[in-house]
């Protein structure tokens, strides 16, 4: 590790919280003089994270072993975590610990890789520091474990001096308090992920001017409340926006009240005469911290919109999106499978892309499928390669369903997407250099009482596959049940995993 004792400051580390964690290095480390301090202004998870990954190109079938010394005034849930970032997927390897008393601890775990060429990326946290408590670190170290004759105890304490208090150790194989595993997930960081690259729009499509590159930097900074960079059209190169669309696009003051903070990000729906309301309340979600991500109905037919005849809504659309003080991702006529000749939808997207994205270099263009026919339904209408249009694409969305208690339903479990949807999904939009999320999720009631943590490990799993937004759908219109946040156990389980997701930054 770089500076793992802190001895040259705090060179080499970052927290994922910005001003509301700062980091400090203070005196009073174990066996130094010197360890890290987090300190919470407000009431959130505390990370420490590297700076730059601490091994750039892992090999798989290696031994690492982590190890971090912490401490606290009072109780905390704290975690040790290496995570291998690969070019398709990510791998977690963690230790939960229990901070029961104000001593030093040691906290270490060993694992071995399994991907080629990862980076891995080291992380301390604590979780749910109150406003005011502070978590402190030192002596933070991964070391490669070697099997040859002569390698040193890598676990064993170095004896370089007194150590003022009496540390208490967590064994690696010893068993966890019989409490619940912290439900909290941290804002942590993802691998940075691809912008994508323009190609040539077909020739039916007019001449828009060249798109302002993604990355592009203006006036405003853009981040993530974890400290990620977040590109001009809103694209995240870590973290993963959380969020949720209401009833017929109702307001979500009480749910964000009932949070304690807003959502990450809104969806809304349009039809194609609503363009002014769509931009106004788009402005309105910009102006509360959340990523507007807009759906329309389009003003003609598939046909008409193919050939032409939408252009000029498209673009002043787009024009009056792009005077709005942020990103902004919007999608037309999502979930368009069974609704007309894919061919031409196929077509409305390579011709409006270019017209948006040429337009408003805030705007993150967005194609919004049901997500079930690309991965288990008839892939050879829909899948993902035969549907895709030859054009730049900012975000694909996919609305996918726990159909666990749905009346008529067949499944008896609830749905793992972190199995079943997420791995394909992730590495075909890796392979397309395409950002990917889900923009409807939902579950019912008996779900919510079958498994009370599904949204939460949903959430956690799309961070692992690095997406970059979850939208709970909280409605029942056009829908084969109720998914709506009506209950006290869904909402609180849906606060649970809003609390520590990452938001908009523009300042």
């Amino acid at each position: 590790m770089k500076n793992g004792s802190f001895e040259a400051g705090a060179t080499g580390w970052r927290t994922n919280g910005g001003a509301e964690t700062p980091l400090t290095v203070t005196s009073g480390g174990v066996q130094s003089d010197r360890r890290a301090t987090i300190t919470a202004h407000v009431s959130r998870n505390a990370v420490l994270n590297d700076q730059i990954n601490t091994v750039r190109a892992a090999e798989p079938g290696t031994r690492y072993r982590l190890e971090a010394w912490v401490r606290s005034a009072d109780r905390r849930t704290v975690e040790v975590r290496v995570r291998e970032v690969g070019a398709e997927r990510v791998v977690t390897h963690r230790r939960v610990g229990w901070l029961i008393t104000d001593e030093w601890q040691r906290l270490n775990t060993e694992f071995v890789t399994s991907l080629r060429g990862a980076t891995l990326d080291l992380n301390v946290l604590a979780y749910r520091v109150p406003a005011g408590g502070a978590i402190h670190i030192d002596r933070v170290s991964l070391r490669e474990v070697r099997t040859d004759a002569g390698a040193g105890d890598e676990s064993a304490t170095p004896s370089t001096g007194p150590v003022s208090t009496t540390p208490t150790e967590v064994a690696d194989d010893a068993a966890e308090p019989a409490v619940p595993e912290p439900s909290a997930t941290a804002p942590i960081t993802v691998p940075t992920r691809p912008v994508p690259r323009p190609t040539v729009p077909p020739s039916a499509a007019p001449a828009e001017p060249a798109p302002t590159p993604d990355d592009s930097e203006t006036d405003r900074t853009r981040r993530l409340t974890n400290g990620c960079a977040v590109s001009e059209r809103g694209i995240p190169e870590c973290g993963t926006y959380f969020g949720a669309s209401l009833g017929a696009n109702d307001d979500p003051a009480w749910l964000e009240a009932k949070a304690g903070r807003q959502l990450g990000v809104r969806r809304t729906f349009w039809r194609a005469d609503q363009v002014a309301a769509a931009v106004r309340t788009a402005g309105a979600d910009l102006d509360a911290g959340r990523l507007p991500w807009i759906s329309f109905k389009l003003p003609h037919t598939w046909e008409d919109m193919a050939a032409g005849r939408g252009d000029a809504w498209a673009r002043d659309l787009a024009r009056r999106l792009a005077g709005l003080d942020g990103p902004v991702w919007v999608a037309f006529h999502h979930e368009p499978e069974h609704d007309g000749d894919m061919a031409k939808c196929t077509a409305i997207q390579q011709r409006l892309a270019p017209i948006v994205r040429g337009t408003a270099s805030n705007v993150g263009y967005s194609i919004i499928l049901t997500g079930y026919h690309q991965v288990h339904g008839d892939t050879k209408r829909f899948g993902l390669d035969v549907i895709w249009p030859d054009t730049t694409i900012d975000v694909v969305g996919f609305d996918i369903y726990n159909t666990h208690g749905v009346p008529g339903a067949k499944r008896q479990t609830p749905t793992d997407f972190g199995e079943t949807y997420f791995p394909p999904l992730a590495k075909w939009a890796a392979s397309k250099g395409v950002a990917w999320g889900l923009a409807e999720v939902g579950y019912t009631s008996v779900t919510s009482s079958a498994d009370p943590t599904w949204l939460l490990k949903t959430y956690r799993a799309m961070v692992d596959h690095g997406g970059v937004a979850m939208a709970y759908f909280s409605s029942s219109l056009n829908s084969v049940t109720n998914w709506e946040l009506n209950t006290t156990a869904r909402q609180n389980q849906f606060v649970e995993v809003l609390r520590p997701a990452p938001t908009l930054i523009l300042e």
